[in-house]
């Protein structure tokens, strides 16, 4: 996105603090959800530990882009892109902390399997990752750089993958009813493809943030 100043350093200031903010917390969210799999794929409990650990990082960038939306709003009044800029980032600090909690549970449900279970259906949701985590960072890099197009593109990537994810659970669920002793192996998941079909759901949310920040249109229900 162009980079605009503003007759006061302060308001520029101001604005270049709260998009750091969104960044970082950006980057931290994409980083646990990641982990949280790796955590799985790779039976390492102690990357399953650090999403958890790492989940009150999130929290507090979330309360930090608040105080300083805030303050931006209160001290300097923003209108048109500067407003918009302010009201998609609190939107999308929302979408980011709620993705950091499907990947807490994506981490617990995936502690419980590897102390639990050693079998290669765990294996079939690393696609299914891939999907998502490329959804999640064609979303970021969408509102990063002002880019509509990209983010136009996104519903269209969501759909792919949410069809992969229902056809996954679907075989999920076959097992879990020819296989009664493996019934809870299944169940955990299943819930953990659902958990990453809402992680590639919320960053469409976020790239529908980017569209409104960049061209005022508001796409949600269109």
């Amino acid at each position: 996105m162009p980079k605009r100043t503003h007759i006061l350093a302060s308001f520029d200031a101001t604005l270049h603090k709260l998009r750091s903010e969104l960044l970082e917390m950006g980057r931290i969210t994409r980083q646990n959800v990641e982990l949280s799999v790796r955590g799985l794929l790779e039976r390492n409990k102690d990357l399953c530990n650090q999403v958890v650990a790492d989940d009150d990082v999130i929290d507090q960038h979330e309360i930090a882009v608040d105080e300083i939306s805030m303050e931006t709003l209160l001290k300097y009044r923003p209108v048109a892109s500067d407003l918009r800029l302010v009201l998609s980032t609190m939107s999308i600090s929302r979408s980011m902390e709620r993705m950091g909690d499907h990947a807490v549970y994506i981490a617990k449900r995936s502690r419980k399997v590897i102390a639990n279970y050693d079998l290669a259906d765990s294996q079939l949701l690393e696609p299914i990752f891939s999907k998502v985590d490329s959804i999640f960072e064609k979303a970021l890099r969408s509102f990063i750089d002002g880019d509509v197009d990209l983010a136009d593109q996104l519903d269209d990537d969501y759909s792919s993958a949410k069809k992969d994810i229902k056809a996954l659970i679907k075989k999920f669920t076959h097992q879990l009813e020819e296989t009664s002793e493996l019934s809870e192996y299944y169940l955990h998941l299943i819930f953990i493809a659902r958990s990453l079909q809402r992680v590639a759901a919320l960053s469409v949310n976020v790239s529908e943030d980017a569209i409104f920040h960049e061209s005022a249109e508001d796409i949600r229900h269109r």
